[in-house]
């Protein structure tokens, strides 16, 4: 299973603080000196740290509104932000463009939901 920190994972196998069916979110990754692949996750901390779990314990949780944006669109976006926060003393600022991108990606969830 490829996981990086932050991923969220569903717990299979309960132990110790690790409820079944739980969402927890990975914090670190680790491999020990049988080769055996680990992780630590956000919401089972204990009074000395936090407590390692065998990576097959989880099933890792797919992302479910991946959207695709460009370059171009994120700069878009970036700028509109940008520019609203430096006008924000009412300065008249044209978002029209910023409209059009968020569409785009709105238009994509619905697409990925159906």
């Amino acid at each position: 299973m490829d996981l990086i920190v932050g991923d969220k994972v569903i717990c299979t196998e309960p132990t110790g603080y690790l409820v079944e069916g739980q969402t927890y979110t990975v914090s670190a990754l680790f491999k020990d000196d049988g080769g055996v692949f680990g992780i630590t996750v956000d919401e089972c901390s204990v009074q000395q740290g936090y407590k390692s779990y065998i990576i097959e314990r989880f099933t890792k949780v797919e992302p479910q509104n991946l959207v695709a944006i460009s370059n171009d669109d994120l700069e878009t976006i970036m700028d509109a932000f940008v520019a609203l926060d430096y006008y924000s003393e009412g300065t008249y600022v044209n978002i029209r463009n910023y409209s059009i991108v968020v569409d785009k990606i709105e238009g994509q969830i619905k697409t990925n939901n159906n």
